[in-house]
């Protein structure tokens, strides 16, 4: 559920300027985990037994699939972890014959899945400016108070058009994007201070008040799925364990 937090909860537009063209930054990929279908021949099924079984040893843990069709020779195919492709392709021309064996091989990538993934960035249609942004933020969070780094040249006045937002620990999702600011639970000493060098200013909450407000919606998605035996209880207790004193 990370990626439905970045859309529903923390969404630059809507708590910033009710409207703006937002994109994923951490874009996610659909369909199985990245494998690899190496095919190659041999001679007898006791070549077969042999390459299968040192193929195994070398394996990371992933299951080898394994098929072969038999004519004066047998054409096998094997799909592999990316992990262990290295290793497989080794074992394989080890074993390869010359003029006989030919090691082929096809990666089965995954795809985008449009409009999912890690993070947002929104281009403002209203741009506002940081103090703005401040006051917008704790109301839409219900916090009193934020953390506040200004950009190198920045001002509490300064514009906002561009904003880049990931809950909980965003650092590494916004590393790189160009933006006025960025909008996260928690940042490193260090990140925040490149960050600022770049002129970008960083609101932080604290790293579970950038995605408590999730659990109202997830509520109501386990409610739906869950028999009328169950009841789904939102915590009145639960409060990020930080608190400015």
């Amino acid at each position: 559920h990370k990626q439905e937090k970045q859309k529903l909860v923390f969404s630059p537009h809507l708590c910033l300027s009710g409207s703006g063209q937002v994109s994923v930054l951490s874009q996610a990929l659909g369909g199985a985990s990245h494998s690899h279908k190496l095919e190659f021949t041999v001679r007898s099924p006791e070549e077969l037994n042999a390459v299968v079984e040192e193929l195994k040893a070398n394996d990371d843990g992933t299951a080898l699939q394994c098929s072969g069709t038999r004519y004066s020779s047998i054409h096998v195919s094997l799909t592999c972890s990316a992990s262990a492709l290295t290793s497989s392709v080794q074992i394989l021309l080890k074993h390869s014959a010359p003029c006989h064996n030919e090691v082929k091989l096809r990666c089965h990538l995954q795809a985008p899945l449009p409009g999912h993934g890690q993070g947002r960035l929104s281009v403002l249609d209203q741009p506002v400016t940081v103090a703005t942004a401040i006051q917008k933020m704790k109301s839409h969070l219900g916090l009193a108070n934020l953390r506040l780094a200004l950009g190198a040249g920045r001002t509490l006045e300064s514009s906002v058009c561009t904003a880049a937002v990931c809950a909980g620990s965003g650092a590494s999702v916004l590393s790189g994007v160009q933006a006025d600011l960025f909008i996260t639970g928690e940042m490193s000493h260090h990140e925040v201070l490149d960050a600022v060098a770049k002129g970008t200013s960083v609101i932080l909450s604290d790293h579970s008040n950038s995605e408590r407000g999730f659990l109202v919606v997830f509520r109501e998605r386990l409610a739906v799925r869950l028999p009328d035996a169950v009841t789904v209880v939102l915590s009145k207790a639960d409060r990020d364990p930080l608190e400015v004193v």
